[in-house]
C-alpha cells in the first residue's frame, strides 16, 4: 500500500497534517470526500498549526491526483 509520505509531490507538512487525521496512504485519501476533508483539515490545523492556510479543496484535488499518479 502506498503510504503519502512515499509521494514526492505532496509537501511535507500536508503529509503531516493528513497524518494528523488518520489519513496515511493513498487509498484513504483516494476515497475521501473533498470538502468533508477539507472541514477536518481546518479544524485540526486549527489546533496543531501545521500549515500556515488551511488547505483549500483545489489542493485537496491536486493532492488526491498526485497520488492516483503514483498508484498506477
Amino acid at each position: 500500500m502506498l503510504k503519502l509520505k512515499d509521494i514526492p509531490s505532496l509537501p511535507d507538512d500536508a503529509v503531516d497534517l493528513l497524518g494528523a487525521v488518520g489519513y496515511l496512504d493513498a487509498t484513504d485519501l483516494a476515497e475521501v470526500n473533498t470538502e468533508s476533508l477539507q472541514a477536518e483539515l481546518a479544524q485540526a490545523n486549527v489546533q496543531l498549526k501545521i500549515i500556515d492556510v488551511h488547505p483549500t479543496s483545489e489542493q485537496i484535488e491536486e493532492w488526491k491526483r498526485a497520488t492516483a499518479e503514483h498508484s498506477v
